[in-house]
């Protein structure tokens, strides 16, 4: 299947999604899909799967980030695929023709860090390690909220995989309890008791 029909089929999926749950917003103008990418990984059984990653435009995902696990399986059932929806983000390149201080959402490591946060949606990152190993390799571990394992854990080696075929970063995924960080109000110490003041006898 060329790039072109799948584009259109997913916009198709889409635009059904999106008329069927969000009739109270506006109508969507343009084609809502900016890419569809196709990626093969092998497993660890060593069997090549592919999977779908459709790039959404940056304001179509922000303004219906709630409906995203339904466009997910709605392209799962039709298509019987795997797949994840992400938002289509500009990287400059700190070499190119751009003249004034680039914006930190357009850089590498936001743009990467981002990818992943759509990817893993509506999980949230609760904590984020680096490691290096001494040949050189560099792991990112990232700790996801506990209350995400159930939808998550199951796709956690498709994420590594497909993650790992866009960006070339290794990463782990673990689930932690999202600490709470609670500031307890200072008690104001007692005031010491004043002491009874004598009274002078008065000679008679």
């Amino acid at each position: 299947m060329s790039g072109s029909s799948l584009k259109d089929e997913i916009s198709k999926i889409i635009l059904d999604v999106f008329k069927a749950n969000c009739t109270d917003k506006k109508p969507v103008r343009g084609d809502p899909v900016a890419e569809v990418k196709e990626v093969s990984y092998k497993n660890e059984q060593n069997v090549t799967n592919s999977a779908l990653v459709v790039y959404l435009t940056f304001n179509f995902l922000k303004e219906n980030k709630e409906t995203v696990p339904k466009f997910i399986n709605e392209i799962i059932k039709r298509k019987e695929k795997n797949c994840f929806v992400v938002s289509k983000r500009t990287m400059i390149h700190p070499l190119g023709k751009f003249n004034q201080k680039i914006p930190n959402n357009r850089t590498l490591t936001a743009v990467y860090d981002t990818l992943f946060e759509d990817m893993i949606y509506p999980a949230q990152i609760v904590g984020k390690r680096t490691r290096f190993s001494t040949s050189g390799k560099k792991l990112i571990k990232y700790h996801l909220n506990e209350e995400s394992k159930a939808y998550t854990e199951s796709r956690v080696e498709l994420l590594s995989h497909v993650y790992n075929q866009l960006t070339q970063r290794s990463i782990a995924v673990e689930f932690k309890t999202e600490p709470c960080f609670a500031q307890v109000p200072r008690r104001k110490a007692p005031r010491a008791a004043s002491k009874p003041q004598r009274k002078e006898k008065t000679a008679e």
